[in-house]
């Protein structure tokens, strides 16, 4: 019992999604935080080698703002937080 509760100083960020029709980069999400981030984890992030388009998607009661982002533009927002890819 006296004992302080452990603490995670940096912990890691996951996502379960890519967050579809967050407007604003994940890179503005991150930097919100406290601190950064040791491991971000995003998980299925539609990217394409064009221009980030916004689309709908029919999910059969509504349809639904989908975000497909420009790859290489997501890769640099990352990589000028100081991270780099580990798995794709």
């Amino acid at each position: 019992m006296g004992q302080e509760p452990y603490r995670i100083k940096r912990p890691t960020f996951a996502t379960p999604s890519p967050r579809e029709i967050e407007r604003s980069p994940i890179s503005h999400l991150l930097r919100r935080l406290p601190a950064l981030p040791r491991h971000p984890l995003v998980n299925k992030v539609a990217m394409r080698d064009e221009t980030t388009i916004v689309t709908l998607e029919n999910f059969g009661v509504a349809l639904v703002p989908y975000q497909i982002r420009n790859r290489e533009a997501f890769l640099s927002e990352m990589a000028n937080l100081g991270y780099r890819i580990e798995d794709e």
